[in-house]
């Protein structure tokens, strides 16, 4: 009895070794698998930046070449007026300073005006921009902040932005403003 009690306990002992291994071996085994997974998840994600990256170089091959204001406009645009330019400059520059900074002080990134000349309009050029400028904000961990004409302001708000304030800018001896909406996104807001 003795010698088959004895036998008996040494059964068990390996076989609790054996279920030990197994164990350890299962482990090892959902580590790898674990590893593996979290690899083609990287793999995949890094496709996915590749492919972003080439859509957006493509895109902006396509508008990189526009000039700002054709010359010959130049002369026809009250925009283009050297001192209406000069005023418009001017208000801007004081709204960034009693407003935007007394708010954010430095730690604010400011979009400056984007505009799309009208045949590259409603290809995704203008957001493609803004949404540059909302990435670099949120790599900043800072809020941006841009001036809106009226009829951009509702295209700046389903991006996210909020308005802040506004600026009213005339030319002396003019009836001609614009009203300027000063326009914000924190860096924590949601995506695009």
């Amino acid at each position: 009895m003795r010698r088959a009690s004895l036998t008996k306990d040494k059964d068990e002992k390996k076989e609790k070794k054996k279920k030990k291994k197994r164990k350890k071996r299962k482990r090892k085994k959902r580590k790898r698998k674990k590893r593996k997974r979290k690899k083609r998840k990287r793999k995949k994600e890094k496709g996915k930046k590749e492919k972003e990256k080439k859509k957006r170089k493509k895109r902006m091959k396509d508008w990189t070449d526009v000039p700002l204001l054709a010359p010959h406009l130049l002369h026809e645009r009250k925009d283009a007026d050297t001192a209406r330019l000069h005023i418009y400059r001017q208000r801007t520059t004081e709204a960034k300073e009693s407003i935007l900074r007394a708010r954010y002080g430095d730690q604010h990134l400011n979009l400056v005006q984007v505009a799309v000349a009208s045949q590259y309009q409603r290809r995704g050029v203008g957001k493609a921009m803004v949404n540059w400028g909302i990435e670099r904000a949120r790599e900043q961990q800072v809020p941006i902040t841009l001036f809106a004409t009226c009829t951009m302001m509702p295209w700046y708000e389903s991006q996210g932005f909020k308005a802040l304030d506004s600026v009213f800018i005339q030319a002396e001896d003019e009836d001609d403003h614009v009203v300027l909406a000063i326009m914000y996104k924190e860096s924590t807001d949601g995506s695009e």
